[in-house]
């Protein structure tokens, strides 16, 4: 009777507790909701180690009940033989599938509140994958071995009743299983977005400082660079760099007013080509390559196919349109004199030259090697600046969706409607004023 007593004693206490103003650090949250979750959950302890243990001689009783069934022999001799098949096959699949059942029946290795109603829940769900699996083996069971099937079915349902009646005692002392693993969820949470948060913080004080000295080295480089533009070395490197930008000079004028030209008789040239079978090669590059192929044609064979470019325009060889045409052509040709094309040839080859020597030259001026390095080691830097600034920013972005006062009013709340009392969470240990009253390790405020 010792619900009455229970019943009786309830009636002396206040209906309504003022609550308990409490401060607990948040890494101690996590243990001390359990442990008063523990505390509710202890009172039924006893019935609910009961009922387990009652599951446990139900399935034994259903072992056996199994174990009958098999070795019963039908009573009505006269069934036919496919008759007897259907039964066998089905006793076969109605006894796996009991045994089964037995077998994956989940005991609990330790008793508490969350291991009680996991044990509930899984065994109801045992149980109607049981039903569905054996709805036709139970029917012809039932009609072939009356007794045996229902003494099964009766255990079956002491012990569905078993676990009903545990769940019923866990809901009569108030033990919200669903609400109380919510709000171990939101413990758990809060804990991780907190640990998260600062291990945010932590890399990105990191990243900030690898930031701060890739940028420290940066300027470093640039500085060095300024200074080494100031030396006398890199004085002589201005001086060659400034010829050399001379000389490309000259090849860019000669480049475009041999392409101009050539463009200017590019129709006819092309034309020609396809019957200028010794020099088809030749007039090939000088149509792609005005500059180059000439500077290659050392003895200006160019000359020769443009007399007989020439001949071709005036003996209508070419299939052009019409008088003004050649006679346009014509005038082109005529202007491109061996001299002319000869002092083109003489200062693009003169150009390139000096070019080369002037390379030549600079590649043994030490001042642009160490332009060369410093510069690749700013475009090194300049890539460390580039990453690690994303990555802050992919930080910062991630830790600013971090809501932590949100989840800690939620916590807080879930906390004070579960166990009547109004708790501040702490992110760290509670120290003066701040510290209304510590509670640690599940005490009885």
């Amino acid at each position: 009777m010792g619900w009455l007593k229970r019943f009786f004693s309830r009636k002396d206490e206040p209906e309504e507790q003022a609550p308990v103003d409490i401060s607990i650090e948040l890494p101690k949250l996590n243990s001390w909701v359990d442990k008063r979750l523990g505390r509710q959950f202890s009172e039924i302890v006893p019935d609910i180690e009961s009922g387990i243990g009652k599951i446990h001689d139900l399935s034994k009783e259903l072992k056996s009940g199994l174990k009958d069934l098999e070795h019963e022999e039908l009573r009505n001799p006269n069934v036919t033989d496919r008759e007897r098949q259907l039964m066998e096959g089905n006793r076969v699949s109605y006894i796996q599938q009991h045994s089964l059942f037995i077998n994956q029946i989940p005991y609990p290795e330790s008793l508490d509140y969350r291991n009680a109603s996991q044990f509930c829940e899984s065994f109801e769900q045992s149980l109607l994958r049981l039903a569905k699996s054996t709805g036709k083996s139970h029917l012809i069971m039932s009609e072939f071995f009356f007794n045996n099937a229902k003494s099964i079915n009766r255990t079956i349902k002491q012990m569905s009743d078993t676990v009903s009646a545990m769940k019923e005692k866990m809901q009569d002392y108030d033990i919200d299983l669903e609400k109380n693993d919510r709000l171990s969820r939101s413990v758990h949470e809060l804990q991780a977005k907190v640990k998260h948060l600062k291990e945010l913080d932590d890399e990105l004080s990191l990243l900030n400082q690898k930031l701060a000295n890739s940028k420290q080295m940066r300027g470093k480089i640039e500085k060095s660079i300024e200074q080494l533009k100031e030396s006398d070395s890199f004085a002589e490197f201005r001086k060659f760099d400034s010829e050399k930008s001379g000389h490309w000079k000259t090849v860019k004028d000669v480049e475009d007013q041999l392409y101009s030209i050539f463009t200017q008789i590019s129709l006819p040239l092309k034309k020609f080509e396809r019957i200028a079978f010794d020099n088809a090669d030749l007039i090939g590059r000088y149509l792609d390559n005005p500059s180059s192929a000439l500077a290659s044609d050392e003895s200006l064979t160019i000359m020769s196919i443009l007399s007989g470019l020439r001949s071709a325009v005036q003996d209508d060889k070419l299939s052009l349109k019409d008088g003004k045409e050649k006679d346009k052509y014509l005038e082109r040709i005529n202007s491109m004199t061996r001299d002319s094309l000869q002092s083109f040839r003489e200062r693009y080859v003169a150009a390139k030259h000096e070019i080369k020597v002037i390379d030549d030259r600079m590649r043994n001026i030490r001042a642009l090697q160490e332009l060369n390095d410093l510069n690749y080691k700013r475009e090194h830097v300049e890539n460390q600046v580039q990453l690690l600034q994303e990555k802050i920013d992919k930080n910062t972005r991630t830790r600013e969706k971090i809501d932590i006062p949100s989840l800690k009013k939620e916590v807080e709340r879930a906390v004070s409607s579960t166990f009547n009392v109004d708790v501040t969470v702490l992110e760290s240990a509670p120290t003066g004023d701040d510290l209304k009253k510590e509670v640690e390790d599940g005490d009885d405020s």
